[in-house]
């Protein structure tokens, strides 16, 4: 029922999210759409500060070991890499997780309105 592409939620047969989350969009294989533009954490720029961090931090630790310039600044260009890589994949989990949240929670808000609280 969810798809997640291109930080676009698109979310079929789902009226509730009209009011709260989503806008109308054209049919799409006599399919109502709705599009969410949800993104929590903003992937690429956390993802390029770890790997800054991560290059400095390693450039400095080859230095103080006494390596050379040139291993150190290869050793931290590869764990810069590493590190950009490692965190883009953590950071679109953690995503994945929030949105997944968001909308289980506004769900249950939808479904405690449509109910009025009747249990």
């Amino acid at each position: 029922m969810f798809a997640v592409q291109n930080s676009i939620l698109d979310i079929r047969y789902s009226m509730f999210f009209l009011q709260t989350l989503g806008t109308l969009v054209p049919r799409v294989n006599g399919e109502r759409r709705y599009r969410i533009r949800i993104m929590p954490l903003h992937v690429k720029s956390i993802a390029v500060s770890i790997a800054v961090i991560c290059f400095f931090g390693l450039s400095l630790i080859g230095w103080i070991s006494g390596l050379s310039p040139f291993i150190c600044c290869k050793r931290a260009l590869v764990g810069a890499v590493l590190a950009y890589i490692a965190g883009t994949l953590v950071l679109k989990a953690v995503n994945a997780i929030l949105v997944s949240a968001m909308i289980t929670n506004q769900m249950n808000q939808q479904k405690e309105k449509n109910s009025g609280g009747k249990d």
